[in-house]
């Protein structure tokens, strides 16, 4: 009981204790002792150590029931043990050991974060079969794993799966879901699944704003025309209350540099330093990139030398764009002024820097 409270009350380390004195004097543990102690270690600063106990618990041929299940595994969640908890959901399912999604969710967290997407698909077709309703953090989950596996397909049919299986879809799960389009060039689809949110009564936020418009800066190298998709969705963020942030204005300059539209992307790096926004290296790289791609030289110069007066370093992505604009316009000795100058910035020169020069 007294570990319970302490386990309760957020108190871990004395929970901890309490088990250990117990151990130490020979007192009999039961379930209830082990899971309560697995529980406090799961949220501590060692989550590993739930392992030892489940361990333990194990070698007594002690009974494991939901809260043992449930504990472990969001133990290894938190250690970063995603074959374990995929180990540990299994033998639960396979046990008939009654759980809610929570446990599962925490292990297809885990596979998420390791990378391994097979794993979350797996680990939904586990719950169906089991009868685990999956619920929205079952698929937001599941779809971010898949997009940081750059599985977009498998992403866009777990999220149209939610409604038939009555999951309400969620900011999260439309977010990841853009992410992974995003990854594939999908800017059609990412558009489509702006579209759809108000529809699905999901609210859009600043991530799903700015997944859009680099999904169509993105898309200019295979159609050439999404600089005006990429504005239509920076503008449509007022409407809907959310505020532009400088990721969003990044994107779209860095739309406007795919696009051929220097002028656009200008415009929007001088609103951004005439109001209150920050601006950083990405800001000034792609403006300079976007003037330097129309042999606009001058204007990529007069961006570069102002980044000393914004207090930003320039690196060799900014440098190598400006060597690149002087040897177009054949300012070769502007050129080699920059080269040298790189040694100063402490940036490193690379293959694309001789090339430039």
């Amino acid at each position: 009981s007294a570990v319970s409270a302490c386990e309760k009350c957020s108190q871990w380390e004395k929970a901890l204790r309490l088990f250990s004195s117990m151990t130490a004097g020979k007192v009999e543990c039961d379930t209830v002792t082990f899971n309560t102690t697995i529980s406090a270690y799961a949220e501590s600063d060692v989550p590993e150590k739930a392992l030892q106990l489940l361990s333990a618990m194990e070698l007594r041929r002690m009974e494991l029931d939901r809260i043992t299940y449930n504990a472990s595994i969001s133990a290894c969640a938190n250690s970063a043990k995603w074959e374990k908890a995929l180990q540990l959901s299994t033998i639960m399912a396979q046990s008939n050991v009654k759980s809610g999604p929570i446990p599962y969710n925490a292990t297809i967290s885990a596979c998420e974060r390791g990378g391994k997407w097979e794993s979350s698909i797996q680990l939904c077709r586990l719950m169906a079969l089991t009868g685990v309703e999956l619920d929205a953090s079952t698929s937001s989950a599941a779809i971010s794993a898949c997009q940081k596996g750059c599985r977009w397909e498998k992403a866009l049919q777990l999220l149209t799966a939610m409604a038939p299986n009555a999951v309400k879809y969620n900011t999260v799960a439309c977010n990841a879901a853009v992410s992974a389009v995003g990854n594939n060039s999908g800017w059609e689809q990412a558009l489509k699944l702006l579209r759809l949110m108000p529809w699905k009564s999901v609210q859009s936020n600043v991530i799903t704003f700015n997944s859009v418009i680099s999904t169509c800066e993105k898309g200019q190298s295979l159609y050439g025309t999404e600089w005006q998709s990429a504005l239509r969705v920076f503008f449509d963020m007022g409407p809907s209350t959310v505020e532009p942030t400088m990721i969003s204005h990044n994107a779209l300059i860095s739309a406007g540099e795919k696009g051929c539209e220097w002028e656009q992307s200008l415009g929007i790096f001088t609103a951004m330093v005439q109001g209150t926004m920050v601006t950083d290296i990405i800001t000034f790289s792609a403006s300079i990139a976007a003037c330097a791609k129309c042999t606009e030289w001058e204007k990529a110069s007069q961006l570069f030398n102002a980044m000393a007066h914004h207090k930003v370093k320039p690196n060799t992505l900014a440098f190598n764009t400006m060597i690149s604009a002087c040897e177009k316009s054949g300012q070769w000795e502007k050129a080699l002024q920059l080269f040298c100058a790189m040694e100063g910035c402490l940036a490193e020169t690379n293959t694309i820097t001789f090339n430039a020069k």
